[in-house]
């Protein structure tokens, strides 16, 4: 019987050798990142811009890109990605869902090894807004877990009916796109947590992180650091000493501090928050100095990115932060990836990367750690 499946499954193309790449070697360098809706256009020629030689398919909400010309790409504008997918073709459903399982065991086991612990992994179907397969991929989903368990009880996949359950450092993220009903494509990855925050993608369900609302907040703005937060893995701030720049109306201000951290805010406008961990300065952003070293430096004032550069490179040239999470504005023009690059070159003690969160506007956040 045994010799018998064998014999039909190789008739029908259904060797894991046949279908899968390791991750580590003979990669397929394409990658899916997704894009919010309506940014697409400046996401796909900021990528061009950045990387000429890049084959990009734009669709609506995603952006397919091959970079085989290249070692490794970033796009800035993207709020989650699908690095390094498979793309596996099958007529016949039951043969789609079989060779995708087999395609997640064996890249799964390259990364975690032999080892029996379970839930180290989680299988997530990715549905860009727009998508006519939302059904076709929640099916496929529940197919493949129980087929991955069957073929190997070791794995037992976090699923996305938990929103609340994310991965961590380490861990491995499955993710699995639908392009037609007879095709999809499977991402396997490991989590990375760097001296930064997370790398893309990153530890939750579909890339996103699930803000919670606050009562009587005195400004919106703090959703928006709750994910910036997220991104930065900062999950616990009681007694930690924090700066914010340009802090009025005081939304990430208000946040910090019911979070149980000291916070040093300065903004030419008066301050309506009352807290006996809140010390404020009226006054210039470029002029003020902090009274001590900070642990974490957020700045999200409109300016120029040019201009904002310049701020953020004398924080680092004095070592007032250790972390610092900062905004760049693009309503000044298109982003311009030569002042990331300068920053890098001129201080090579720090490590940056450039997000675009869920929650963002026509804006992009700079994470940074000093070393």
């Amino acid at each position: 019987i045994m010799l018998r499946r064998y014999i039909w499954r190789k008739k029908r193309g259904c060797c894991t050798s046949r279908s899968y790449s390791t991750p580590n070697s003979d990669r397929s360098k394409k990658t899916i990142y997704m894009i919010k809706a309506r940014e697409e256009s400046i996401a796909s020629s900021t990528l061009s811009t950045m990387f000429p030689d890049v084959d990009i398919e734009q669709k609506r909400s995603y952006l397919d890109v091959n970079y085989a010309r290249y070692d490794n790409i970033d796009c800035v504008w993207a709020v989650h990605s699908l690095p390094d997918y498979t793309q596996i073709r099958r007529k016949k459903y039951e043969i789609l869902v079989n060779d995708t399982a087999d395609i997640i065991v064996a890249g799964t086991r390259k990364y975690l090894g032999d080892e029996e612990s379970k839930s180290r992994f989680g299988l997530y179907g990715i549905i860009p807004d727009g998508s006519v397969h939302g059904r076709d991929v929640m099916k496929i989903i529940k197919d493949l877990s129980n087929t991955i368990m069957k073929k190997d009880r070791f794995l037992l996949p976090k699923r996305i009916r938990n929103q609340k359950k994310y991965l961590y450092d380490g861990d491995v993220t499955v993710q699995l796109f639908m392009k037609k009903t007879d095709t999809v494509c499977v991402s396997i990855s490991p989590i990375k947590l760097n001296s930064y925050g997370w790398d893309l993608p990153g530890p939750w369900p579909n890339g996103l992180f699930h803000t919670k609302k606050e009562k009587n907040p005195p400004a919106s703005a703090y959703i928006k650091l709750q994910e910036v937060l997220a991104h930065m893995n900062v999950n616990d701030l009681k007694g930690s000493l924090c700066a914010e720049l340009g802090s009025a109306p005081g939304g990430w201000t208000w946040h910090l501090l019911n979070e149980g951290a000291t916070v040093h805010s300065v903004d030419l406008a008066p301050t309506s928050i009352d807290n006996p961990n809140h010390y404020h300065t009226e006054g210039n952003a470029f002029d003020w100095n902090p009274p001590d070293n900070v642990k974490y430096l957020f700045c999200d004032m409109s300016l120029p990115p040019s201009d904002s550069i310049r701020l953020l490179e004398r924080w680092i040239r004095n070592n007032w932060c250790c972390k610092f999470a900062w905004t760049l504005k693009m309503s000044y023009g298109i982003f311009d990836n030569t002042l990331i690059n300068n920053l890098q070159e001129q201080y090579p003690n720090v490590s940056i990367a450039v997000r675009h969160c869920y929650s963002h506007g026509n804006e992009l956040v700079i994470l940074g750690s000093i070393n």
